[in-house]
């Protein structure tokens, strides 16, 4: 959220509310970024989250994840499951990962993932973790 003492204007917090909905790309996570600093001062962590927050899902959608849910133990990442994407990229990303990821395919297909302690240290770790294996299940989405 953002907090009522970082933008005061109810109208400038619902414009910046549906400007953050929209950031799908590191680029534009960093300009919002600095649009805010250079506008309000320094970005609680909250508003920081929230933007990540933003980017993930649009990163999910392209996707075709569905749902992530979890908590700082593991999370679940459900699929699309017409999703077009190239399975055969499924067992290198498992490989890369060990231990801590599995696909189970179903009528719902999902990954699962255990964190590490270093990839749950702060709230931004766990969130860059989260982005990373987002990406890399976006790797997978078949040319159109």
């Amino acid at each position: 959220f953002i907090p009522a003492t970082y933008i005061r204007s109810e109208n400038h917090k619902l414009n910046i509310y549906k400007r953050i909905a929209t950031i799908s790309t590191e680029e534009e996570l960093s300009d919002m970024t600095d649009e805010l600093m250079d506008r309000f001062g320094d970005i609680p962590k909250s508003a920081m989250n929230l933007m990540k927050i933003a980017q993930i899902k649009s990163m999910a959608h392209e996707a075709y994840i569905t749902e992530i849910k979890g908590n700082r133990k593991e999370i679940r990442i459900k699929m699309f499951p017409k999703a077009k994407i190239n399975p055969a990229g499924i067992p290198e990303i498992i490989r890369s990962k060990g231990s801590r990821m599995k696909f189970t395919n179903g009528d719902i297909p999902y990954f699962t993932y255990y964190f590490t302690k270093e990839e749950i240290k702060s709230t931004e770790d766990y969130m860059e973790s989260i982005s990373a294996i987002v990406e890399e299940i976006k790797s997978l989405r078949e040319s159109d």
